[in-house]
């Protein structure tokens, strides 16, 4: 009995001088790791993330089976990692203000590792050419992650899919060229309707046009936003739109003052500024803006000094617009009965633009206005008849000697 109590004891308390026994509570249970830390870099700066294990094996699979080329098991792997953490509704419709839960430049809609799995999984979208599914996931990267580390290769691959789209948009450019020397009868329009995915369903012009915009916002200033801004700027004019045609040269001239495409932005501004005035029967300050950006880019850039013929021929065209706007308010004076008001105009013609056409017809209207005038003047205060003279006296009758 004296020898069963101290070996309870240290059954109980578990002393290991009895041979090392341990009951099962006291042995030392193996350390689980927690989730390990990461630093990936994005639009903010370096940011500390929490991956575990499974997540980051998951995602160096997929990438690696990207890495093979193998983007149709890849695409479903990153899809699969995306996670977004969405607001509820009502912060999406304005309703109500959004949490500002930003951390230093890191985006409030979901983690890098997400930000990462939702590139390349456009990545794979676009390299298995299923165009329209990348289009929408770039741009959900683009609006999800509004500082994304991959801003500018998304933009490359928008930019590759819009290019690929505009291929009827170039072929009915040059037919039109053609047509317009002659060597065409007329223009072979494009197809409209698509049922692969490399295109869209409707419209791929438009659709077009729409990630143009996209890119040229989200690039700034970079090389691909230049390009797209000359691309809207071209296709807006073969399609008469010739405002926001004038707007996308602008823009292009204005963000980009070096670039060797500003010299012909500016003539493509001008003129688009003539177009869009509808006639000189319409406000024609378009005109004075186009003239007023001529002499003052002619003496930025060495391209406009040197070509004069351009030049001259630009401020020809804008003198005969402003010429025949002066020449037909004349005439609407002269029609609705204001000959005051006409006969200045037609001054006003002739000094402004002396020699032209429109100088000789002023001068004659005037010459015309003076003559009526005169004669309307001369009707209304005829010269009046030579009055007779005084009438002669009257002479008394003779006396009557009788009376």
């Amino acid at each position: 009995m004296s020898t069963v109590v101290p070996l309870f004891l240290c059954v109980v308390t578990g002393c290991t001088s009895t041979g090392g026994f341990a009951p099962p509570w006291k042995k030392p249970q193996a350390k689980q790791e927690g989730p390990k830390d990461a630093f990936v870099m994005t639009g903010g700066g370096m940011e500390r993330i929490v991956v575990d294990d499974a997540t980051r094996q998951e995602f160096d699979t997929a990438r690696r089976l990207f890495d093979e080329k193998k983007y149709a098991q890849a695409e479903p792997m990153f899809h699969k990692l995306v996670k977004l953490n969405r607001e509820p509704a009502w912060w999406e419709f304005g309703l109500l203000a959004p949490r500002d839960d930003t951390k230093q430049g890191r985006s409030r809609r979901g983690d890098p590792l997400s930000e990462a799995a939702l590139f390349y999984e456009a990545e794979c979208q676009r390299l298995q050419k299923n165009y329209r599914g990348a289009v929408d996931t770039y741009t959900k990267l683009l609006v999800e992650f509004s500082s994304t580390q991959y801003t500018s290769r998304s933009c490359m691959g928008l930019f590759e899919i819009a290019n690929y789209w505009l291929q009827s948009t170039g072929r009915q450019m040059d037919e039109y060229h053609a047509q317009l020397k002659g060597e065409r009868w007329f223009v072979t329009p494009g197809m409209y309707v698509h049922f692969s995915k490399d295109m869209p369903l409707l419209d791929p012009e438009g659709h077009a046009t729409q990630i143009l915009n996209t890119v040229r916002v989200h690039d700034g200033k970079g090389p691909l936003a230049e390009k797209a801004l000359m691309m809207l700027g071209t296709i807006s004019f073969f399609r008469k739109d010739y405002k926001d045609a004038d707007f996308y040269f602008s823009q292009l001239h204005e963000q980009f003052p070096e670039s060797k495409e500003a010299p012909r932005a500016i003539k493509q501004s001008i003129i688009c500024k003539q177009l869009s005035t509808g006639g000189t029967v319409y406000d024609l300050r378009p005109v004075e803006e186009s003239k007023k950006l001529l002499m003052v880019k002619q003496a930025a850039y060495q391209e406009l000094a040197n070509d004069k013929d351009w030049v001259e021929g630009q401020l020809k065209m804008m003198n005969v617009q402003q010429a025949d706007r002066d020449f037909k308010i004349a005439e609407f004076y002269q029609r609705t009965g204001h000959p005051g008001s006409a006969y200045f105009y037609y001054e006003l013609v002739c000094r402004r633009y002396p020699g032209s056409t429109y100088a000789t017809q002023a001068a004659q209207r005037k010459l015309e206005l003076r003559r009526r005038m005169e004669r309307d003047q001369g009707n209304q205060n005829p010269t009046p008849a030579v009055e007779p003279g005084p009438a002669p006296p009257r002479t008394l009758p003779p006396l009557n000697p009788r009376n």
